[in-house]
């Protein structure tokens, strides 16, 4: 987000050497003109969030173009990422099971409060709902590794245990494929308080034209527990009461793998120091064997650099 220099005389280096197609895209090409050029306030969580708005659009706007081009596999990475295999190792943290174990109670639509009651011993709380009711564990003491992620089990200093669901995989699961008849679909969604921002197709409602961008009123605020079953392919209900459809801006990612194929797929890893292979190389493998090469994500790690860029307008 400090950037102020172009990157299209190294990035075009890439298609001199090995005819990488590649297309940078200025700041008018995917954002409205009020977006547009660098943060202009001093407060460094509005200029935060400038960038991550931004960064929104590009995103956005990037997959429909790949859409557009019928391109079913996409990797997002910043320039300070870097692909390496996520291979299996004696630190890895607790495998995810992908459903709760027998007798204790599934968590659903959870999240971690990261309070730091009682020091070292005890750490957050989780709150989420658990048979119908939202619930609000006590202080956790969390399993021998320390994982408060989604198909682990966590207990609570009062010994009671919950089974946190993966509730990403099952709102792909659950997903509607489309719109029912006469239900408004929403797409390009931004947040602000208790409004969403969105543009509005087929809108049986106001007769807006399709692609106007509208606010919808949410009975929701900024980490609300109503807010984490938001996701395309479901339905939302406004204040008014008015359904509406989100698109399922996810149809074309590879599919979700189980906890076990995931392992399954790591192991199939080539060890370090074998050879010479790349990931090409494991890709390749991974097709002849008539594998989806939705296999390769758990097989991929992207660590960043320690160092960010950063220029003033001076440079």
């Amino acid at each position: 987000p400090a950037s102020r220099s172009s990157p299209n005389k190294i990035l075009l280096q890439w298609y001199e050497e090995v005819g990488l197609d590649v297309r940078p895209w200025p700041e008018k090409r995917y954002l409205p003109p009020k977006m547009r050029g660098p943060c202009q306030s001093d407060d460094p969580e509005k200029c935060l969030w400038h960038h991550r708005d931004r960064q929104q659009c590009f995103i956005m706007s990037c997959m429909a173009e790949f859409k557009r081009m019928n391109k079913t596999w996409v990797l997002l990475t910043d320039v300070d990422e870097y692909l390496v295999f996520n291979q299996i190792r004696e630190d890895d943290p607790v495998v995810p099971l992908d459903k709760a174990p027998e007798g204790i109670p599934t968590m659903n639509d959870w999240k971690y409060h990261n309070t730091n009651i009682g020091g070292s011993l005890h750490g957050g709380v989780i709150d989420g709902t658990v048979n119908g009711k939202f619930t609000t564990s006590d202080p956790i003491i969390t399993n021998p590794k320390n994982e408060v992620a989604y198909g682990n089990t966590v207990m609570d200093i009062q010994g009671k245990q919950y089974f946190l669901r993966d509730d990403v995989a099952f709102l792909e699961a659950t997903a509607l494929p489309s719109a029912p008849p006469n239900v408004p679909t929403l797409k390009d969604p931004w947040f602000a308080g208790n409004s969403l921002y969105v543009r509005i197709y087929n809108d049986t409602y106001d007769n807006n034209e399709d692609g106007s961008f509208v606010p919808i009123m949410m009975d929701w605020e900024i980490g609300d527990a109503k807010r984490r079953s938001f996701y395309g392919g479901h339905l939302i209900v406004d204040t008014k009461g008015r359904r509406y459809y989100l698109e399922k801006e996810q149809e074309l990612w590879p599919r979700r793998y189980s906890a076990q194929d995931s392992i399954a797929a790591r192991r199939r890893l080539p060890s370090t120091g074998e050879g010479s292979k790349s990931i090409l190389d494991v890709l390749k493998g991974e097709a002849k064997k008539g594998c989806d090469r939705g296999a390769l994500g758990p097989c991929l790690s992207i660590p960043r650099l320690l160092y960010g860029s950063h220029e003033n307008n001076k440079t």
